[in-house]
């Protein structure tokens, strides 16, 4: 899903990797917690000789993944253990009386580097959604109030800190290492737990999960704010829950049932066709954009290594209430080797289950998703040059973007030694990510696929330039004995899928079949 979106005709659309942030709302408890060790590393300065625990630099791995963490993993979805602690005014909070919410606890010391650096941007999270019902409390370990205080206001930290003076809330927690933070969640259960620095990305999509944020990630209408980091956290948080509890399909089978649905497809329930509709009919656009987010869906891959998790995303839509959805054959063979979700537009995350059928050479991949309550966009029978579009997708990790345009022609494409295939070209806007979006008419039905994009160059003196033989590298002009580095972009043609052979694979046929349908319906749609 990673290739370049500026090849010719057949350069993916799929998103490139990108580092992940994301946005929470939770009560967060911030437990300052490390792993054992004989002495504090160089990073934690000014120890006291009695501290029985070592900080846990950036890095560490997540608390349900390593057996070093001790005890506390056992925590998780168990009740929260109580306790009442004095705030640094004295006053005393009781976390009996904080159900209902999320909290957030973390617990540290002052001398402690790891959480130094992990306390900032606990306290931003904290100031981000403690309008939306966050608690967090910054639970100091036997240290002085004076010199809480001194190290509060020099860090110009704003979140709430109580005081563990004998240890005791620290030993309920199996607290071993600092920084660890536990997410407990609203019913009093603890949701997470995390050890050591580095954490920020973990905790946000933890925290989003905790507080059920699902219905607010994406607008019901185009007035709202889409909320990039929100989506971003939430895929991340619930995909690794769900490689946690085995039920996605093993790495590498939907790339393996993408080759093997080309030749033997699956039964696929009968997909509508929607009859044609005069522009009368045309859709407003607020309404016409609510409606297409309901049966478009993110396609993620997710990626785990050393330092942060991150996706892969791509787009695609539903067609049929039972889940059925379609996006392009490169998204599953770009990005099946790993683990793989679909998120729709009220924020649920489920596996995409298997692929149903498929076709290369015109870059269709039918897939089949797990769950219910599947909103289907209706499929229109095509689209005339001049007609107006718009396509829904998610480029570069921008989720749910509307851009419009109109048919601008239809053209043949072959690539690898392929038959040629028509395409649909289009003038809407789309980059990497839009793979699999849906290309929709003024009624809000389905008239395409986006597929891939081709730049045109040109260079001043030496007119035009294909990229497909210089691809923005010097390069000899065909036409004359100068040399060029920087060529000049002229135009980017849009590819799509035409409805027609999306329609032709939904029932079924075999790829031979869906060019000649495909062959047909374009001469059909030119003498239009």
């Amino acid at each position: 899903m990673s290739k370049h979106s500026d090849r010719p005709l057949h350069a993916w659309l799929s998103a490139s990797p990108q580092w992940v942030a994301g946005c929470a709302s939770a009560v967060i408890l911030a437990l300052g917690v490390s792993l054992w060790a004989d002495e504090p590393p160089a990073t934690s300065v000014g120890a006291p000789p009695h501290a029985p625990k070592a900080c846990v630099a950036a890095g560490a791995d997540h608390a349900s993944e390593v057996a070093e963490a001790g005890q506390v993993v056992s925590l998780v979805g168990r009740p929260a253990p109580p306790f009442t602690l004095e705030n640094i005014a004295g006053e005393k909070v009781a976390l009996a009386d904080l159900k209902g919410s999320v909290v957030v606890v973390d617990f540290w010391a002052t001398w402690c580097g790891p959480c130094r650096e992990s306390l900032p941007e606990i306290d931003q999270l904290y100031q981000e959604l403690k309008g939306r019902g966050l608690k967090v409390f910054a639970v100091n370990e036997d240290e002085s109030v004076d010199e809480v205080k001194r190290t509060i206001e020099g860090m110009r930290l704003h979140l709430p800190v109580l005081l563990d003076k004998d240890h005791a809330v620290s030993e309920r927690y199996a607290v071993e290492g600092i920084p660890t933070t536990v997410v407990v969640g609203a019913d009093g259960t603890v949701a997470d737990v995390f050890v050591g620095a580095g954490n920020e990305i973990r905790l946000r999509a933890a925290v989003i999960n905790a507080m059920g944020l699902t219905q607010r990630l994406v607008p019901a209408t185009n007035l709202k704010v889409v909320d990039d980091n929100a989506i971003t956290a939430r895929i991340i948080g619930e995909s690794r829950r769900l490689v946690a509890q085995r039920v996605l399909p093993p790495n590498g089978q939907l790339m393996r049932e993408l080759r093997e649905r080309e030749k033997t497809p699956a039964k696929i329930p009968s997909v509508a066709v929607g009859k044609a509709l005069p522009m009368t009919h045309a859709a407003p656009a607020a309404d016409l954009y609510a409606e297409a987010c309901r049966g478009t869906i993110v396609i993620a891959g997710l990626v785990e290594d050393d330092s942060e998790p991150w996706l892969t995303t791509a787009s695609g839509f539903v067609v049929s209430a039972s889940g059925v959805a379609v996006t392009n054959y490169h998204v599953i063979d770009d990005t099946g080797a790993t683990p793989m979700v679909a998120m729709l537009h009220d924020g649920r995350v489920v596996p995409i289950r298997a692929v149903l059928a498929s076709s290369r050479v015109c870059d269709i991949a039918v897939i089949q998703l797990e769950g219910s309550g599947f909103t289907p966009l209706p499929l229109a029978d095509g689209a005339p040059v001049g007609a107006d579009v718009s396509v829904l997708s998610h480029p570069s990790d921008h989720f749910y973007c509307l851009t419009r345009g109109a048919v601008v022609r239809y053209g043949l494409s072959g690539d690898d030694g392929q038959p040629p295939v028509p395409v649909m070209n289009v003038s809407a806007d789309f980059s990497v990510g839009s793979s699999g979006g849906p290309v929709l008419d003024a009624a809000g039905r389905v008239v395409g696929m986006v597929s891939a994009t081709e730049s045109i160059y040109a260079e001043p003196d030496l007119g035009h330039v294909d990229v497909a033989q210089h691809d923005g590298e010097e390069a000899e002009d065909e036409d004359s004995d100068a040399w060029f580095s920087e060529p000049d972009l002229q135009m980017v043609f849009k590819h799509c899928v035409p409805i027609e052979q999306i329609i032709a694979t939904l029932r079924g046929n075999a790829p031979r079949m869906v060019i000649e349908a495909a062959l047909e319906a374009a001469a059909s749609t030119l003498s239009r």
